[in-house]
């Protein structure tokens, strides 16, 4: 096998172990919860995924400390609170602008159906805490921390932040979550890029998330999909939202060292 084979298949190891990992420890907590409380319902698999997600996040956090430091990064680059801002409004305005255009496409909602009963069944504050914080956490550190970022050191902008949004897209595991989830990867990857921290892209997730279970919460979704031109206007507003909000985390890499550039 060539050299560049072997690189090859330590960098497609790399991106595939972190999420392993993840499946593995939610694997564990799904059977341990089962004994507990018996079958998984709709009403619990939610704070079973948000356990998976905080058991995760321990040796998923040691893995990416350890790789920034010895790549002689540090960890704090981003950790600025006006563009944690930033990244929170961008998030927020991609979700409403997405939400309303998803509802445009032709395409079959029912596999979507099915994971919604779970995302959005439980308690507001289980879905707060879970969809909203622990799990986009979690979640960063695998497609950002461990993906993105390891890709971005072989290779252009461009194409490590396709290949992540693709894998993060195909990890939703239906068609609408997984179109969602590709664009809002691109997106997730450049603040990623331009704050060259986590901090960033977590705000990002969570604002997003967070966004999407208030709206689903609150009825807002459907009555702006039933209502064709207070939806079109929600979604100018998202879109321009996050367009400004993302336009001005891009400029302030220009002063700051260490921010990323494409």
């Amino acid at each position: 096998m060539s050299v560049s084979g072997k690189q090859l298949l330590a960098l497609l190891w790399r991106l595939v172990y972190p999420l392993l990992l993840y499946e593995a420890v939610m694997v564990f907590i799904s059977l341990e919860a089962a004994a507990v409380i018996g079958q998984e319902t709709e009403n619990t698999a939610l704070a079973v995924l948000g356990w998976s997600a905080a058991a995760a996040f321990v040796p998923l956090c040691f893995i990416y400390r350890r790789a920034r430091r010895r790549e002689g990064k540090g960890l704090n680059a981003g950790r600025r609170p006006r563009r944690l801002l930033l990244a929170a409004l961008a998030g927020a305005g991609a979700c409403v602008f997405l939400n309303q255009l998803l509802w445009l496409l032709p395409v079959d909602r029912e596999s979507f159906g099915q994971a919604r009963q779970v995302l959005y069944r439980p308690e507001l504050w289980v879905q707060i805490l879970c969809t909203g914080l622990m799990i986009p956490l979690t979640e960063e550190l695998v497609f950002r921390g461990l993906g993105f970022w390891r890709l971005r050191r072989n290779m252009g902008f461009w194409g490590a932040a396709v290949i992540s949004a693709l894998w993060f897209g195909l990890f939703h595991g239906n068609l609408v979550q997984g179109i969602y989830a590709c664009i809002v990867g691109m997106m997730l990857a450049a603040v990623f890029e331009w704050t060259d921290s986590l901090s960033g892209s977590w705000a990002f997730h969570s604002a997003a998330n967070l966004t999407s279970v208030l709206l689903t919460a609150w009825s807002a979704d459907d009555w702006l999909a039933a209502h064709g031109l207070w939806g079109a206007a929600a979604a100018a507003f998202g879109g321009c939202l996050a367009a400004a909000a993302l336009l001005k985390i891009y400029r302030f890499r220009k002063t700051d060292p260490a921010a990323g550039r494409i």
